[in-house]
């Protein structure tokens, strides 16, 4: 039995178990970044909805300050994070404020749940 041995550089990994070789690059490009910090942003702004007692259902007025970078995330995808949070931009400051550590960058959430007059 022949065992072929590779020398692979620190951007790649692979399994040896495997019975199939397969190299997968560790490196993740700029999209790939903050597509990740945009759902951590999406799960903290969930858990806040959680915390405060709201229903899927009910909507809310968001608004975002913090690192550039986690600021870039949100922007990024900003209406795919809208939408799966039911929320809406904005300027004001919410009832309920909350800040982040999110890979050690600070980013400080506010939601306030809209009202009926709001939504329409």
């Amino acid at each position: 039995m022949l065992i072929e041995e590779k020398i692979l550089d620190d951007k790649y990994i692979t399994d040896a178990e495997s019975k199939i070789t397969m190299f997968i690059s560790k490196d993740i490009d700029r999209e790939l970044y903050l597509e990740g910090l945009a759902r951590e942003i999406i799960r903290r702004i969930q858990s806040m909805r959680k915390e405060a007692n709201l229903e899927y259902t009910d909507k809310i007025k968001l608004k975002v300050e913090g690192d550039p970078v986690l600021l870039e995330a949100f922007n990024y995808l900003k209406e795919n994070i809208l939408e799966t949070t039911q929320a809406v931009e904005s300027d004001e400051e919410g009832n309920y404020s909350k800040e982040w550590d999110i890979s050690d960058m600070k980013i400080k959430i506010s939601i306030k749940k809209l009202g009926q007059r709001e939504l329409g």
